[in-house]
């Protein structure tokens, strides 16, 4: 009776372990959808926004330097207007996987065809390399999937480094 009593337990002991892990998968799964941009899988306006005030708080006090910076589509709606909101949403995701290959760091997208991202750096020269490699990436472009043909992304891109308590 001792040894059905105990087979018993242990079986709904591993039962509240599995009930458990189900639950921290499901909550897991809800912040990453209330954090991720749907169509991008990039980070939202709402939780890039968060990263970047954390990282300017963790500067604080320290003699750390960040680079926070906007990258818009230029002339955006003209890739929907001429090939279709298909080929625009390809567009977008492309600058995503783009900045999200190339900055070391956060990567978010701000709504339409705007993007932020927010990085540590050493400063100024560092952050002007790594524009001028997404630059060049941007402009390698995508392939169009009406015409055949490669389209180069032109973007504009601007970027403050912030240093605790300056802005340069």
């Amino acid at each position: 009776e001792m040894g059905g009593l105990q087979h018993e337990v242990n079986r709904l002991l591993q039962r509240v372990m599995e009930l458990q892990m189900q639950e921290k998968a499901e909550q897991k799964s809800l912040v990453q959808k209330a954090e991720k941009d749907p169509m991008t899988g990039i980070m939202n306006k709402k939780a890039i926004a968060a990263r970047v005030q954390m990282m300017l708080d963790e500067i604080e006090g320290i003699d750390g330097k960040i680079a926070v910076g906007f990258v818009d589509i230029d002339d955006f709606r003209d890739y929907n207007t001429n090939y279709g909101h298909a080929e625009g949403d390809h567009v977008i995701k492309f600058v995503a996987h783009t900045l999200r290959e190339m900055i070391p760091g956060a990567v978010g997208r701000n709504g339409g065809d705007e993007f932020v991202f927010c990085m540590e750096t050493d400063g100024r020269e560092v952050v002007e390399q790594t524009m001028e490699l997404l630059k060049r990436k941007l402009q390698t472009g995508v392939i169009n999937g009406v015409t055949g043909e490669r389209m180069s992304i032109p973007c504009s891109i601007g970027v403050v480094i912030e240093r605790a308590g300056k802005t340069d």
